[in-house]
């Protein structure tokens, strides 16, 4: 993968990094952890194999160890699956009832049901 996807905002236009083939764009939600405490989420990693796409998304900023979401898409860029990385829970669970986070499950099905999948930009 080369290049970055072009935008009407020239505010937000990344610059010397060629033009993107881009078949679609994909936005994924921000959890709940991240909406109190960092501006946005990142995509920390992402695999491409025959069996899909694998993306995960780092959640915060401020918390150690780097909480993680990790999405598994079928090739059609449909939800496989939603696994939270091996120190999300932890993070979550303490600061849920300080913070009013919702339930894992509850976060697990807001999320799932929240990727936003958009055409190429032309």
């Amino acid at each position: 993968m080369t290049g970055a996807a072009s935008t009407d905002n020239p505010a937000i236009q990344l610059l010397d990094m060629g033009i993107a083939h881009e078949r679609a764009r994909l936005y994924f939600p921000r959890s709940a952890m991240n909406q109190k405490f960092s501006p946005y989420n990142v995509v920390n990693n992402l695999r491409i194999t025959a069996a899909g796409l694998t993306v995960d998304t780092l959640e915060s900023f401020t918390e150690p160890g780097a909480p993680t979401i990790l999405y598994d898409l079928q090739p059609n860029l449909i939800l496989r699956s939603l696994s939270f990385g091996d120190i999300f829970p932890s993070i979550h669970e303490r600061l849920r009832p300080i913070h009013h986070l919702p339930t894992l499950d509850q976060e697990r099905a807001r999320l799932s049901a929240s990727i936003t999948i958009l055409p190429a930009h032309p």
